[in-house]
């Protein structure tokens, strides 16, 4: 992470220190930031700390406001949920389509989601069996799935004739007026983009910084590695970067955040020095 050149800060305040001690612990302030050389005040891992924290609460923000189908700050906006993540993989609450089907979906999911546990309430899970289709809608589709199917397997691969025993009797039941999960529950709108469990976001959620030593860790699944001169940071979550590669989690062009991520370092060190200069009677070792 570069570090830009900013406007001179200045700050006055008292020491009892001597003159040539200041003037040392100001002309080394440059390496010990960098660890080039080390410091008994930490101002190696309170710079960077304090970048690390504005860095993961810049991202962590875009990726909330996003997550809503939104553009954050920079103009970077996500794509929508694809229709089959919508209608197989995202839970159902109600009201969010017709009470009759939402009854009807949460009947037929399979028995061993309507115990008890986090997913038993989990309507889209009834993906396999009937779904949103009554009794007779699926004892139909059975017939003519097995019909269609019969007779054409004898003239393709078996995948080819269940793929197209399904679409005729898809389409079959639909023109008689069937409700599927593809069409229900493929359409809801505002679902949020990237959370279904939420472990990805809170990987990048801000931890603690505490001015006078540094940054800590929101949870072991994110990545906050200190070395000489720089940081990383990010996310062990094993699917992100798959995820990334079609809604970038980390944007291209963020030349805004490190510039506040800078800032917000150079200022925890100029508090860290005033109170330094303020408290300290001598600087041997600095």
């Amino acid at each position: 992470m570069p570090v830009h050149d900013s406007q001179p800060v200045r700050r006055r305040v008292k020491t009892s220190l001597k003159r040539a001690d200041v003037e040392k612990l100001i002309r080394n302030l440059p390496a010990m930031i960098s660890g080039s050389i080390p410091s008994r005040f930490g101002l190696h891992k309170l710079f960077w700390g304090a970048v690390a924290f504005s860095m993961f609460t810049d991202i962590h923000d875009a990726f909330e406001v996003k997550a809503y189908g939104l553009p954050d700050e920079l103009g970077n906006q996500w794509d929508d949920l694809s229709q089959h993540t919508k209608a197989y993989k995202r839970p159902v609450e109600r009201g969010q389509i017709p009470n009759q089907l939402y009854r009807r979906l949460k009947k037929n999911a399979p028995a061993r989601m309507k115990g008890h546990g986090s997913k038993a309430h989990d309507p889209t899970r009834a993906q396999t069996g009937l779904g949103l289709l009554s009794p007779g809608e699926y004892r139909r589709w059975q017939i003519l799935f097995n019909t269609i199917y019969q007779s054409s397997r004898h003239r393709m691969t078996d995948r080819e004739a269940k793929s197209l025993a399904g679409q005729v009797a898809w389409t079959r039941l639909k023109e008689q007026g069937a409700e599927t999960m593809w069409n229900v529950l493929g359409n809801r709108q505002g679902l949020l983009i990237l959370r279904k469990s939420d472990r990805l976001m809170e990987s990048l959620h801000p931890g603690r910084f505490d001015p006078n030593i540094g940054y800590y860790k929101y949870n072991k699944d994110q990545v906050y590695v200190l070395s000489r001169g720089k940081i990383e940071i990010g996310t062990y979550v094993e699917y992100a970067q798959a995820v990334s590669e079609q809604r970038p989690i980390w944007p291209d062009e963020m030349g805004s955040w490190i510039d506040r991520a800078v800032s917000y370092g150079r200022d925890a060190i100029m508090n860290k020095v005033a109170n330094i200069l303020q408290t300290s009677t001598s600087l041997n070792p600095i």
